[in-house]
């Protein structure tokens, strides 16, 4: 017989598990936890014992929290970003690299399960900053976006100073904090009476078991994984630098070697491709990084082959169609419509002082522009499919949540302290993270008032449910529908400011309060999805919850203002040019806030994206993944793939020598962090380039 949760059903506890509970004998790190997670038992009788045990069993120091916050946490906020913007995924390896330092320098699996979240949680403040907040100075800066000059202009106002991301920074704070009060109802909701399965966090609780048992040896070679990741990035730091540097005016060592060799036109930054010209329907290229090459190590070959697919759709079928059929492209500036396939009119012209200054140049750019418009389409029907799709898990998510059972006694301890973070608070924080968002939409970014109360309702109503969908969604699935909730929040936002502003705002006020209120959404969605595994973990390993969240608190505080300040300067240079970032997820928004303005927009395409986004959603769950490869050129995702296969070829190797060993999992456990601290060393090597290269362009 099967006990029946919300959506899905869970298998009852073993024999063993029950007689070992009832006996009051079962405790962290046991063999008979694992095969007994998500029972419903398990956790109920754990959270039992660890209101009684986990005052001794888990402890908190500042000194070590405050180490891996600055040293960790706040460097990858501008790798995170940068990678991001470079690949539209918020990939991070921060959780493996702070679990390496707890356990050379000998910290308690508690300890590292505490510090460790709090660094991961400052890194995952990124997601709104990277996906969202750089649609506004896209929408300001850039010619291939249709909005109106007055609304360009009040938005160009806007970017030229530090009051934007100032405001952006508040509201992403106190919405953040909200959203982890929020999670105080959702821990007892889905980690204790009714657990999700939270796909993943198994292997966390197995690297907490090894910190608890690790000999010195094992210790020793957590050191020598630190070394990897250091020489692995000072050597992709020293090939970038030749790669990328401007040392000759605009041209890099790697770009002067290629011109003198003939080869020069094939150099681009850090790819090699075929050059563009106006007879090209295609183009074929290859990325020289070792960032790119991580990704798909991460990513494994078949998600990587999907993402492929996407680019490979893109060039070698939307392009050429797009250039044989004539397909229209639109050029804002003047107003004209061209014959996508008469583009190279403009090849080799000097358009400096004229209104066509910015204007693709050859067909291919231009037909990859009107087939943005496709992927644009991909990416909601994608994310709209995803929401569908889990409508089982949101429907569950706000039956859950409205049957408001009761919290049980115990929160606080006689003679301890607290348990968890008292619940009664949470109407407080709400209270004030509304006024302090109100204040500062409306007293200091001068918007409307009407409407700033309406942007700071929003993280109180709509957002709290998004929350607890985004929440279920991702411990039911393994990943949460990010751009589907990120539309249906520029949705929500942009119609219900654009109702109210029927009578008190200007369009240009509009887009820019639904960007930021976004954002800050953004950042904030991140925080209970993240920390679903964190409490996760820890409840299996005795850490008291009370120390996770006031760890987290500090993350936040000091996560979101760094976020904010180096979207600010990314987003600065993407929009002028300086950086060439991909930026897939910034771009599709800010055309997507030209759809809903009313903008020149090719609703074919967009359709046709839609129904492929859609299918591919249904068919392989996948269809965000696909979406982005559209983004793509293909040397970008064709790299990924060879780390993807690189990774599947290397545990097949790995398999086959250790295979037969009694220890099999922990030796497979420690090679693959082994390999995770060489491709952090890839992340950190070429990120590293990138922020010296942004100090350089900066200063110049």
């Amino acid at each position: 017989m099967k006990l029946s949760g919300p959506g899905r059903q869970r298998e009852p506890a073993t024999p063993r598990c029950i007689e070992l509970i009832e006996k009051g004998e079962l405790g962290p790190f046991d063999d008979e936890i694992y095969p007994n997670f998500n029972t419903g038992l398990l956790e109920t009788y754990l959270e039992e014992r660890n209101r009684e045990r986990s005052f001794e069993a888990s402890s908190f120091r500042w000194s070590r929290l405050l180490i891996l916050i600055l040293v960790v946490g706040i460097p990858f906020t501008f790798i995170t970003q940068y990678i991001a913007l470079e690949t539209g995924m918020v990939l991070s390896s921060v959780f493996y690299v702070a679990y390496i330092v707890g356990l050379a320098l000998r910290w308690k699996p508690n300890e590292i399960n505490i510090t460790a979240s709090a660094a991961n949680l400052v890194d995952n403040t990124v997601v709104g900053f990277v996906y969202v907040f750089p649609a506004i100075f896209l929408l300001a800066r850039s010619s291939q976006y249709a909005i109106s000059p007055e609304t360009s202009g009040s938005l160009q106002n806007w970017i030229s100073g530090y009051q934007l991301v100032g405001i952006c920074a508040v509201t992403a704070l106190f919405a953040s904090l909200l959203s982890l009060f929020f999670f105080i109802v959702f821990r007892r909701l889905w980690v204790i009476e009714d657990p999700l399965p939270a796909p993943g966090f198994e292997s966390l609780v197995e690297l907490m078991d090894l910190a608890n048992t690790l000999s010195r040896g094992l210790r020793e070679s957590s050191r020598t994984a630190l070394k990897k990741m250091g020489i692995a990035g000072a050597l992709i730091f020293l090939f970038a630098f030749i790669r990328d540097f401007p040392f000759f005016g605009t041209d890099s060592i790697f770009k002067r070697i290629g011109t003198g060799i003939g080869v020069g036109d094939w150099i681009y930054g850090s790819y090699i491709r075929t050059p563009p010209t106006p007879a090209s329907k295609t183009s074929l290229s290859i990325s020289l990084s070792g960032l790119v090459f991580s990704i798909g190590w991460y990513m494994r070959w078949r998600t990587a082959l999907i993402l492929l697919l996407g680019s490979a759709f893109m060039w070698f079928v939307i392009v050429p169609i797009a250039i044989l059929t004539h397909s229209p492209y639109y050029w804002p500036l003047t107003g004209e419509m061209f014959d996508v396939s008469k583009l190279g009119q403009f090849y080799m012209v000097n358009l400096q002082e004229t209104n066509y200054f910015g204007i693709p140049s050859v067909p291919i750019e231009g037909a990859s522009s009107t087939g943005n418009n496709v992927a644009l389409g991909c990416l909601l029907g994608a994310g709209l499919t995803t929401l569908i799709k889990t409508r089982t898990s949101m429907i569950g998510a706000v039956r859950d949540l409205l049957k408001r059972r009761e919290m049980k006694e115990g929160q606080w301890v006689e003679g301890k302290g607290w348990y968890e973070w008292p619940s009664s608070q949470i109407p407080i924080v709400a209270g004030v993270s509304f006024a302090a968002i109100f204040v500062t939409l409306w007293l200091i970014g001068g918007f409307n008032p009407i409407a700033s109360v309406v942007a700071s309702l929003f993280f109180l109503t709509v957002g709290f449910i998004l929350h607890a969908i985004s929440v279920k969604t991702a411990g039911e699935a393994g990943i949460g529908p990010t751009i589907g909730i990120l539309t249906l929040s520029i949705l929500s936002l942009f119609f219900i400011l654009k109702l109210v502003g029927i009578f008190v705002s200007m369009e240009g006020e509009i887009i820019l309060l639904t960007l930021i209120a976004t954002t800050a959404f953004g950042a904030s969605m991140a925080i209970p999805v993240t920390v679903l595994w964190d409490y996760k973990t820890g409840h299996y390993i005795g850490t008291r919850p009370f120390q996770l969240f006031k760890a987290q608190s500090v993350a936040i505080i000091v996560g979101i203002p760094f976020s904010a300040f180096i979207a600010f300067v990314l987003a600065d240079q993407l929009s002028r040019g300086d950086m060439q970032f991909r930026a897939p997820q910034a771009r599709a928004f800010a055309s997507f806030i030209t759809i809903l303005t009313g903008g020149k927009t090719f609703w074919l395409y967009i359709i046709l994206g839609l129904v492929v986004g859609v299918l591919l959603e249904m068919m392989t769950g996948l269809g965000t993944v696909f979406g982005l490869g559209m983004f793509f050129p293909m040397g970008l995702s064709l790299t990924v793939l060879i780390g993807g296969i690189a990774r599947d070829y290397w545990e097949m190797r790995l398999k086959r020598k250790y295979g037969r060993e009694r220890d099999w999992g922990q030796i497979r456990t420690l090679k693959l962090i082994d390999t995770y601290m060489v491709m952090t060393g890839l992340f950190l090597g070429e990120a590293i380039m990138g922020l010296v290269l942004s100090i350089y362009l900066l200063v110049g």
